[in-house]
């Protein structure tokens, strides 16, 4: 019972989290402290945070770190990205309950990939799923819950970083964001 009410009280902090950010990112408020800081122990961190959520929703989440990444970001908002990736991967992923996590470089940049096997988004959406209050409706109709705010602080963290966010997926295939 514990872990159900920690995994409960994680959500609500984390949706808490969002609307709040989401309103000083919309005040123009925002501001990121960046600080070098080791991309693979960051997401490390996240996993490790996420994983009384992930057994419990029996899901499998394998990692991948490439040796040390180097950047130069607000780890915190990092993490708050990263966590919203990946409760996305656990909201739309009913059926095959896998989540691969892959840090790397990639140039001048660090890269941090999730990938899910879930329901998968059309290319028509791609773009509209970045906008606030935007959920992807699953063929039930209703779709899983939630604000409809997660990616649209993770692109808005990842443009005040200098960076950006890609989005590969399909329906029935599952999505991969990096």
């Amino acid at each position: 019972y514990y872990r159900i009410i920690n995994s409960e009280a994680r959500k609500l902090t984390r949706l808490i989290n969002n609307l709040l950010d989401f309103s000083r990112i919309e005040a123009g408020l925002r501001q990121y402290r960046r600080e070098p800081t080791d991309l693979a122990t960051v997401t490390q961190r996240v996993l490790e945070s996420l994983d009384s959520q992930f057994r419990h929703n029996q899901f499998t989440a394998t990692s991948k770190m490439n040796g040390p990444v180097p950047v130069l970001i607000d780890p915190e908002a990092t993490e708050q990205a990263l966590e919203n990736l990946l409760s996305n991967a656990m909201k739309y992923s009913p059926e095959n309950r896998e989540i691969l996590v892959e840090v790397l470089r990639d140039g001048a940049f660090g890269v941090v990939r999730v990938t899910d096997r879930g329901v998968g988004i059309p290319p028509r959406l791609h773009r509209r799923i970045f906008r606030k209050f935007y959920r992807v409706q699953t063929d039930a109709g209703s779709g899983p819950q939630g604000t409809g705010l997660g990616l649209a602080i993770v692109d808005h963290v990842m443009r005040g970083h200098g960076g950006h966010v890609r989005i590969d997926s399909e329906p029935g295939r599952g999505s991969t964001f990096a």
